[in-house]
């Protein structure tokens, strides 16, 4: 098997029964970060005692087959996020065929519920989503941040978790039906999804699709009802809203980390699709 993984065993935890509550002083605490995969074992079977925190695992590949206490098996697809609370029966499996590979993180406090129920993921086991490089990339910034230890790492984590979270809940808003949408379209989608925060040319995105600009801007306007452009500024300034709430960033830092060049341009783009100007979104979601 592989296993990648960072834990926080801090010296205010006293002892091994403690471990899934968080440090004192925190209301919202990531206790542990990982990648697992098997690479010899053809099945790895992982199965927690009752825990008193929060596990949320992403398939990156494969499928994860978790079991009800009573033995019913279900099936998690790639893309999907698993979701465990305090004290559920934990188990499920990895199948070396499969190629599964699942990243997850363990976390705790009482505003972790809080914030699962913001973002409408309190009440599901299995949120099944497009697949993104993005959920890996968090999940192994807090996996690093645990292990190095930087300064603040324990605020770093919140942020990560906070993050994840975040952007999940946004493509559970935001992901298109995609049954019916032409394989370029899906393509172009899945691209912006990735690379939103870098600078992208519909000339660009229709090489990537594989079909010319005029067929990418009409297959746009049809089954998403915006040009690339918009849509693009769109999925933009819905990563920008979540940073605004999560973060203290000020709003150049978040208009340069979400792909605009020019605040001012940013904030014009975000008063249009929101009604309000960037400061003034933070300042009434406070």
């Amino acid at each position: 098997m592989f296993i990648k993984a960072a834990w926080y065993y801090g010296p205010s935890i006293e002892s091994v029964g403690d471990r899934d509550l968080p440090p004192k002083g925190y209301n919202l605490f990531v206790l542990s970060a990982g990648h697992t995969k098997p690479i010899t074992k053809e099945c790895l079977e992982t199965m927690h005692p009752p825990r008193r925190d929060y596990q949320l695992i992403y398939m990156q590949h494969g499928s994860l087959h978790y079991f009800d206490k009573d033995g019913t098996e279900h099936i998690a697809p790639e893309g999907s996020f698993v979701l465990y609370k305090p004290l559920e029966y934990q188990k499920y499996n990895l199948y070396l065929s499969e190629e599964a590979d699942i990243y997850w993180c363990h976390f705790t406090g009482i505003f972790a519920e809080t914030l699962l129920k913001d973002c409408n993921i309190f009440e599901k086991r299995v949120i099944t989503l497009t697949p993104q490089v993005e959920y890996r990339r968090i999940y192994t910034r807090m996996r690093k941040a645990l292990e190095n230890r930087p300064r603040h790492f324990a605020e770093l984590c919140n942020l990560y978790l906070k993050e994840l979270v975040t952007t999940i809940s946004s493509a559970m808003d935001d992901e298109t039906p995609s049954a019916d949408l032409p394989e370029s379209l899906k393509i172009a989608l899945a691209y912006i999804e990735e690379h939103y925060f870098e600078k992208i040319k519909i000339n660009d995105l229709s090489k990537i699709a594989m079909v010319n600009k005029i067929t990418l801007t009409r297959q746009f306007d049809k089954y998403i009802n915006l040009p690339p452009k918009k849509y693009l500024n769109k999925r933009r300034i819905s990563k920008a809203k979540n940073l605004l709430l999560q973060t203290d960033y000020r709003v150049g830092e978040i208009a340069n980390a979400v792909g605009f060049q020019d605040p001012l341009y940013f904030s014009t783009a975000f008063h249009t699709e929101v009604g309000m100007s960037p400061s003034e979104y933070r300042e009434c979601s406070k």
